[in-house]
């Protein structure tokens, strides 16, 4: 057992660190909405973690693991900068934030630490950049449509049991009559099941569009608001998902999810 002359110091940050002072519950509720989307490989260590990237506009917690991507989006007017926290770390830090009001943030290019005066989460950051999140979202989104957010997320899972083992695709039918109707299928076992929704569609064109069946319930199923958007080009593009209302003041999140190629 190590004494306390023999226990490793703190880390020593540099004199150009950057320092940050957010919202406990904002950050840790950006975190419990976005863990679940990490990277699990080793082919890209940053996006093993967990981005905070202080931009112009806001503060972005980002996660990705190349086929499902959380942005949050939480106000705040300190200064630019960005570190890639890891995973592990992340999940320790959302539950010391629960109960604190502001938290001290200090990152270097090496470092980063998270404390509140009675309790201080030191790491060493994932290095590397993380890659431009931005560029996946779709610049032009023409077609939109509204859910209820309990409705979607019940049907999902009611065909995923049915998709292929191989694929877990679920087929999402969006109609100019007001509804979707999710299919899951799996043609080596002769099954199939579909389920309706009811829906606010706009578009004057019926489209078809393949999902992951475990990204779309783990997207709607950390979506605490009671309604969201989802934001599509066509079947072949990023499709994302969105609160209709925000439920806190300064935060938003956007789910953005890959298609799967139809068979038909």
């Amino acid at each position: 057992m190590l004494t306390a002359d023999e226990y490793p110091n703190c880390e020593t940050f540099m004199e150009k660190a950057t320092t940050w002072v957010l919202k406990s519950d904002a950050v840790r509720r950006a975190l419990k909405r976005s863990l679940w989307a990490t990277d699990t490989t080793d082919l890209r260590p940053q996006m093993n973690g967990v981005c905070f990237d202080k931009t112009d506009e806001a503060l972005n917690i980002v996660t990705s693991d190349g086929r499902a991507l959380v942005r949050n989006e939480v106000a705040y007017e300190g200064k630019k900068g960005s570190f890639v926290m890891p995973k592990k770390a992340a999940k320790m830090l959302a539950d010391l934030l629960d109960g604190i009001d502001d938290v001290d943030v200090v990152f270097d290019e090496r470092h980063a630490a998270f404390s509140n005066g009675t309790m201080t989460l030191v790491f060493r950051n994932i290095e590397g950049h993380y890659p431009n999140y931005m560029s996946v979202f779709p610049v032009a989104k023409p077609y939109n449509l509204q859910a209820n957010t309990m409705e979607w997320l019940k049907a999902a899972r009611n065909v995923s049991n049915f998709s292929s083992a191989n694929t877990r695709m679920v087929k999402l039918s969006i109609s100019t009559d007001q509804q979707m109707t999710l299919t899951g299928e799996c043609i080596d076992l002769s099954i199939v099941a579909t389920d309706k929704i009811g829906i606010s569609y706009a578009g004057d064109v019926d489209m078809s569009i393949g999902v992951k069946a475990d990204l779309l319930i783990e997207a709607l199923s950390h979506i605490a608001e009671p309604r969201v958007y989802m934001d599509f080009t066509d079947p072949t593009r990023a499709l994302t998902i969105t609160p209709e209302e925000p439920m806190y003041e300064g935060e938003n999140v956007t789910m953005l999810l890959m298609p799967m190629m139809l068979n038909d």
